[in-house]
């Protein structure tokens, strides 16, 4: 009979705090964009795409940040 033995290492916590500033600064790029863009062009010009592509962002992105 054979016994097999592993070592398994301990998990650190995971830690999201730089996932979390990289996320809030993605969503406030957004909503600058989208201000500047708004007072431009007026809110029913404005698309999602042009509010992306001034952030640097995927139209994904924008909802995802905004959830709806």
């Amino acid at each position: 009979m054979y016994r097999i033995v592993e070592t398994v290492k301990s998990r650190r916590p995971y830690d999201s705090t730089r996932r979390r500033k990289q996320a809030q600064e993605t969503r406030r790029a957004i909503l600058e964009v989208a201000r500047r863009l708004f007072l431009k062009r007026g809110y029913a010009s404005t698309t999602m795409a042009s509010v992306a592509e001034g952030a640097g962002v995927s139209v994904e992105a924008v909802y995802k940040a905004f959830s709806n």
